[in-house]
């Protein structure tokens, strides 16, 4: 069957149905994937198409229908099962309704599971990297559990190959949506569920759009005006663009929401033990193993701040923090100014590793795959990233440079100037902490032995700094 007459089929199936799908087409996008587009002109907040809720596929018809047992499997395994089962039995079935989505799906993806080995290897160097191995052994143990019930019921393991296999978990990857997306009532465990013709709505940041369900249909209402022959998109959230690409196999150049992925190993801390409490406590959000350093927020409130903060807390800082606020009711946002200044220089150091990384040199193809595409998009938009960072950075070093100078032992030729900087930013605050400074008066000699004092108290050697990063 002719593409052309598989979007006319498919359409013409979703009319029988009780679909409202005159206002759209659905055509071909400039990347050769399909895309919905406007038949006719399309005004803001109408309702511009609607599918039938008998159309979705979930967790319960997928194992109702399944030609096997599915008891003991997850969910997902036996949904992306059920849609193989569709997909490449279908010369089999014949009281299904859903062949001609079935047939309009793609023969192939471009999600990291589709790679071929050259594309893989222009991931290196980014944070991405271990994600997709992770991700290709994730989907790997879900197929054996397949296998491994297909074994125990006596099904034939020749339905359902690796590669049969990685086609389903793409289709849901790339297509699926939460149930409860569909239905705000349901407060049942996260649930993924296909919704013919909702999952061809390509994405677009900021896109005003809303689904509603209304009569046992699902409506679908763009919050803006569309012309013929226009693509309407959906909203698929504000998904960076490493989200995007393991997730759906495409990238946005200069993703608004985007960010970098930092893995910091805090077992490998050495006062761990002491550092639980703060590690494991929900109410700073300490216990999250992925974090995120984003264009949307400022570094003065980012949680990686504060996670480093716990993490270069020496043997002084961690007594006199589990002595002080047992009941923690501290927010982070400051230790001292030795762990303020080894937290930032840890946080220096982490953006440089990451960007010598994402620099490494990669052997680029000379015919540009649509996936390769996406991965340099991917690639410079996260250098792009780096950039930006270490511009807002050093502002927020300049915040610290007095301080630095005390630390390093070093003072500036311009001793007036210093000491004026000294009375008018860095002794009104270090009052706050430690009232005894308003104590000593006019002589700088002293002051300066003072503040020096102070980091000396809280000096924390190589073997204590404690802070790995991955």
């Amino acid at each position: 069957m002719e593409i052309a007459e598989k979007e006319e089929s498919f359409l013409e199936w979703l009319r029988t149905k009780g679909a409202k799908v005159d206002l759209i087409e659905i055509k071909k996008d400039p990347n050769g994937e399909n895309g919905v587009y406007a038949k006719k002109k399309i005004s803001p907040n109408e309702v511009t198409f609607s599918v039938p809720q008998e159309l979705v596929i979930d967790s319960e018809i997928s194992r109702a229908l399944l030609p096997f047992d599915s008891m003991g499997l997850p969910d997902i395994v036996a949904q992306i099962a059920y849609i193989v089962h569709l997909k490449f039995d279908s010369d089999k079935i014949t009281n299904t309704k859903w062949l001609p989505y079935i047939r309009i799906l793609p023969e192939k993806f471009s999600t990291i599971g589709f790679f071929t080995e050259a594309e893989l290897k222009l991931l290196k160097g980014t944070p991405i990297e271990q994600s997709a191995i992770e991700k290709i052994s994730l989907v790997k143990n879900m197929y054996n559990q397949l296998v491994e019930k297909l074994k125990q019921t006596g099904y034939s393991e020749k339905e359902y190959t690796w590669d049969k296999f990685l086609w389903g978990y793409s289709v849901y990857a790339s297509r699926s949506f939460t149930k409860r997306l569909l239905d705000l009532k349901f407060d049942g465990p996260v649930s993924e569920v296909l919704v013919p013709l909702f999952d061809m709505v390509n994405h677009k940041p900021k896109t005003k759009v809303t689904w509603e369900n209304s009569n046992n249909n699902l409506n679908f209402t763009p919050g803006t005006e569309y012309n013929v022959g226009e693509e309407i998109f959906n909203n698929y959230g504000p998904k960076s663009n490493e989200e995007l690409l393991m997730g759906y196999g495409f990238c946005i150049e200069n993703n608004p929401f985007d960010y970098l992925r930092v893995k910091l190993n805090y077992e490998k801390d050495p006062l761990v033990a002491e550092k639980k409490m703060w590690f494991l406590n929900e109410k700073f959000g300490l216990n999250k193993l992925d974090l995120f350093i984003t264009k949307l927020e400022s570094f003065s409130n980012d949680l990686i701040f504060k996670i480093l903060r716990v993490m270069v807390m020496n043997n002084n800082e961690t007594f006199l923090c589990h002595s002080a606020f047992t009941d923690l009711d501290k927010d982070l946002g400051f230790i001292s100014y030795r762990n303020e200044l080894l937290m930032i220089n840890t946080f220096e150091k982490l953006l440089y590793n990451l960007k010598n990384k994402i620099e490494a040199h990669v052997d680029i193809p000379d015919h540009k795959t649509y996936n390769v595409v996406n991965v340099l998009v991917y690639r410079e938009d996260s250098y792009k990233f780096f950039v930006l960072q270490n511009l807002e950075f050093n502002s927020l070093l300049e915040k610290y440079n007095i301080c630095e100078k005390l630390y390093s032992g070093g003072v500036p030729e311009d001793t007036k100037d210093f000491v004026e900087d000294l009375s008018t930013q860095v002794f009104p605050i270090l009052a706050k902490e430690f009232p005894e400074i308003s104590r000593i008066n006019g002589d700088t000699e002293q002051r300066l032995l003072w503040v020096v004092g102070i980091f000396d108290t809280f000096y924390i050697s190589d073997e204590e700094e404690g802070i790995l990063l991955a």
